[in-house]
């Protein structure tokens, strides 16, 4: 303790951060632009939105396998694209080269977001923050 030191007791103070309003929609990561040569492929896309209209509002997963170079990225950035532009309120576009590319990319759409649990200390903590948010949330 010095000349003008200060002794402060914190233990009655709170603080409360006042989280940022979120900017909706959220887009995270880049959408690859569609090739020049993109095939629709309507047959899948027909198989494909099927089964999306199977989950009645719920998420689903869908999961497309394939060689290389057969158009799975082309297909799933046009469903992204096509998300945006239907005004839905999170495109999170992932590659999945690496595990810790998608969770460094959860983690930043759960701070993004404004999850609840999301700190930005902890990535692996804030991907899981993101992914309880997505199953409550009211947003699409």
């Amino acid at each position: 303790m010095g000349p003008g030191s200060q002794v402060v007791d914190n233990r009655q103070t709170h603080i409360h951060h006042a989280s940022a309003e979120v900017a909706w929609p959220l887009e995270i990561g880049a959408v690859p632009a569609l090739a020049s040569a993109f095939q629709p492929r309507s047959a899948l896309r027909e198989r494909v939105d099927e089964v999306r209209a199977q989950g009645a509002g719920a998420v689903l997963t869908q999961v497309l396998s394939g060689g290389g170079g057969v158009g799975k990225s082309q297909l799933a950035a046009a469903y992204a694209s096509e998300a945006l532009h239907d005004g839905t309120d999170l495109v999170l576009w992932a590659p999945a080269v690496e595990v810790q590319q998608v969770v460094t990319l959860y983690a930043q759409a759960a701070l993004l977001a404004a999850a609840p649990g999301a700190t930005g200390e902890d990535p692996e903590g804030d991907a899981r923050a993101l992914l309880g948010w997505l199953a409550t949330t009211y947003r699409r």
